[in-house]
């Protein structure tokens, strides 16, 4: 086997966690800095649910100059315009009662923000070599909804504006109403935050890498036989065999939250009282509990290469609420990605270096 058959599939897997985006934005700053390549070019497909589709889409679509932004245009998005996104009206602050009776910020404002930085883009028009793919929920057939760039391509129905995938994508329950993204003149659909079932969606994304493996495979194995050449064999390696050498998953996070909720506390709590930390909880038991089953499906290869990367911080209590755009919180929210970077160095330097060789294979 060359060389060249060892490159693996690579993933960029980024969390939900609203104004939080800030802590991954800064992480992977530090990963363009040190390969000076942009994301687009790093890896196969990247993924996100919440503000990490936010930022996916970002990454990896033709939006300035027929390039892609990069991590300091999303930190600016995050630290200058984070106001406009979670906007609170008069109106709604009288009647939504903290995002109780009715979503607590309204849509204008986050859907202004998305469709200035996504324009009229759509899904079909990510760039050559990379794959992009954000979560959703739907409401009413009660399903997953997964917005994807290789799908879109060949069905027109399924090449939606990138702002609509972002609004879907981070409709987060309490927060924004569910975007109504229609479908035809009868049909629609209702989409929420993906964070509802994957706010880590690093395990989808390695399913799905499964599945465009093996449209690659068979399509391999169609060339060969049609020509008798190796076709995309020498890019290609099988996605069932000793899969810890044919993905290299790098997966950020967005701030684990650590203020406990007290067992005396918790036990007086109704609905009402349970909402708020009910949100957290499923929000970081998901994503941790992610981060184990990927730890047990990528263990170190016996190639002597790391194939998983998490990249996650513990917040500091007041840094957790993920629509407190303040000037202190935001700035506490960049001095923790600082401390994710510094205290993360020399995993990130070794994940350059195997991103790089990979880039030039």
């Amino acid at each position: 086997m060359t060389e060249r058959t060892k490159k693996p599939f690579r993933i960029l897997s980024i969390d939900g966690g609203g104004i939080r985006g800030i802590i991954p934005a800064m992480v992977i700053k530090a990963i363009e800095d040190e390969t000076g390549k942009p994301m687009h070019e790093l890896f196969d497909m990247i993924v996100g649910t919440s503000t990490g589709g936010i930022i996916a889409l970002g990454l990896t679509l033709p939006l300035k100059d027929n390039k892609p932004y990069d991590a300091d245009f999303l930190i600016d998005l995050y630290s200058k315009r984070g106001g406009e996104i979670f906007h609170q009206t008069t109106i709604s602050k009288l009647f939504s009662l903290g995002g109780i009776l009715e979503e607590k910020y309204s849509q204008g404002g986050i859907e202004a923000i998305l469709k200035e930085y996504f324009q009229s883009v759509k899904l079909s028009q990510v760039l050559p070599g990379v794959e992009v793919m954000v979560t959703a929920y739907e409401t009413e057939r009660r399903q997953p909804w997964f917005f994807k760039s290789h799908v879109a391509k060949i069905d027109a129905l399924r090449d939606n504006y990138a702002w609509e995938a972002a609004r879907s994508t981070s409709a987060a329950p309490t927060y924004f109403e569910p975007y109504k993204l229609k479908l035809n003149e009868n049909d629609h659909l209702s989409l929420v935050d993906g964070g509802v079932f994957a706010n880590n969606p690093t395990l989808c994304a390695y399913a799905e890498a499964k599945v465009i493996l093996g449209k690659r495979n068979a399509q391999q194995s169609r060339t060969t036989e049609e020509t008798g050449e190796r076709g995309l064999e020498s890019l290609i390696v099988e996605a069932r065999d000793d899969d810890n050498k044919n993905f290299l998953v790098v997966s950020v996070g967005t701030g684990s939250a650590t203020l406990p909720y007290m067992h005396e506390e918790a036990k007086k709590w109704g609905a009402a009282g349970w909402l708020s930390p009910l949100i957290s909880i499923l929000m970081q038991g998901v994503s941790e509990s992610v981060d184990y089953q990927m730890r047990q499906l990528l263990p170190e290869s016996t190639d002597g290469e790391r194939h998983y990367y998490r990249f996650q911080v513990e917040l500091k209590p007041e840094n957790e609420q993920m629509d407190d755009v303040s000037e202190n919180n935001v700035r506490g929210l960049r001095l923790q990605g600082e401390n994710l970077v510094r205290n993360s160095a020399s995993d990130i330097i070794n994940l350059c270096k195997q991103l790089k060789k990979y880039s030039e294979l």
